[in-house]
């Protein structure tokens, strides 16, 4: 199966946790994952200071996953290139993975 993730949530929030398990999850069951975008609060995710950033970051890496952060909301939350641990894109990056998925998870 084909998913794209959507992580709205902010990093302290427990179900911040639950995204990253999911993925791994999926990941380790041969599911592809054709795009996780971090939107609103869920572009915390990627800032360098956030331990969980290190585990996105790493799990991207890991599986060459397409992951990007907002670029909307990576503006109104001090997000950019210097703090930023993944790419900053549009939401066309976030639609063309959901028409093209077979799932769309959001958390």
């Amino acid at each position: 199966m084909n998913y794209t993730l959507l992580v709205t949530c902010p990093p302290d929030s427990p179900v911040s946790h639950h995204a990253l398990a999911f993925a791994q999850a999926l990941l380790e069951q041969k599911h592809h994952i054709a795009r996780v975008f971090f939107f609103a609060e869920g572009v915390k995710h990627a800032h360098h200071q956030q331990s969980i950033a290190q585990q996105w970051q790493t799990l991207v890496q890991q599986h060459q996953l397409p992951a990007t952060v907002c670029s909307g909301s990576a503006g109104q939350h001090g997000l950019d290139e210097t703090n930023c641990l993944l790419p900053i894109a549009g939401m066309g990056d976030w639609l063309m993975a959901t028409l093209n998925s077979d799932h769309l998870v959001s958390f």
